[in-house]
């Protein structure tokens, strides 16, 4: 019997920018299934402009409705938003990015830029990336609970903002990467005290939604976004043919490894 794979993303899932972008034999995903589970069914449910919300919500979803042997879930830019924009019968999802409007009943038009600077530039300023990360562990917990009387499940680092090591608690917070001291902790408003209380509090509020799972994830500390090594062409800077390949060896190695490593 054929093995079931789902796929489940954002763009850096879909191929976009490449020709016929899921089904172009070149992306990552196909390339990666047709090399461990050679024959296999593969559903790619990634979408292009999914949140880390919409990612987990559609996975769960899907793996409520059907079996699969593996999963693997690429998750997306940290603080990547995504709004409905009104109720209409047509497509009014946005990034809240400067990048088109929304046309809404009775000739109304939410324009783009204002979502932008009004929307997301906003709720970024009021924001602590902590909070989307800790919401991405608590998702990733949920989803390994789900798939794990069917199979395995594994994560791929789609557009994370964190450094290397970031996951990893130091016995103080000095010792630290700069994105923690700086962006995570501000560090320059506080004191020490309030610094090492507040850096507890993040690696606990980790641990206590079940932890990273180191070993669930494919390329924990290194993204695709910035891993990649070409771009799909002049006017779009997802990746590219290498990058896809290069994707796919270090994925395919990676889970062969990990096979070994359970044997």
């Amino acid at each position: 019997m054929n093995k079931n794979i789902l796929i489940s993303g954002c763009s850096w899932a879909t191929g976009c920018g490449l020709p016929e972008e899921k089904n172009n034999p070149r992306n990552w995903p196909t390339q990666l299934v047709n090399a461990i589970w050679p024959g296999a069914d593969m559903n790619n449910i990634a979408q292009n402009g999914n949140n880390n919300d919409t990612i987990f919500f559609m996975t769960a979803e899907e793996l409520l409705k059907n079996r699969y042997d593996c999963v693997i879930v690429e998750w997306s830019e940290t603080a990547r938003l995504n709004y409905n924009i009104g109720l209409e019968l047509y497509h009014t999802l946005s990034r809240c990015e400067s990048d088109h409007d929304i046309n809404l009943v009775n000739h109304e038009t939410v324009k783009a830029d204002w979502l932008y600077k009004n929307i997301k530039q906003n709720i970024v300023k009021i924001s602590n990336e902590h909070w989307f990360i800790l919401n991405m562990v608590r998702y990733l917990n949920i989803l390994i609970q789900l798939q794990k009387p069917y199979g395995e499940i594994f994560f791929v680092n789609g557009g994370g903002c964190w450094p290397d090591g970031y996951f990893n608690r130091c016995d103080s917070w000095t010792d630290a990467d700069s994105y923690t001291k700086n962006d995570i902790l501000q560090m320059d408003f506080r004191d020490d005290e309030e610094i090492a209380q507040l850096y507890r509090k993040v690696h606990d509020d980790y641990e206590n939604a079940g932890g990273i799972n180191e070993y669930r994830w494919l390329n924990l500390y290194n993204s695709l976004h910035t891993s990649k090594i070409d771009i799909a062409s002049d006017t779009d800077l997802h990746p590219g043919i290498l990058s896809q390949d290069k994707f796919a060896t270090e994925f395919i190695l990676k889970i062969k490894n990990i096979g070994k490593q359970n044997v």
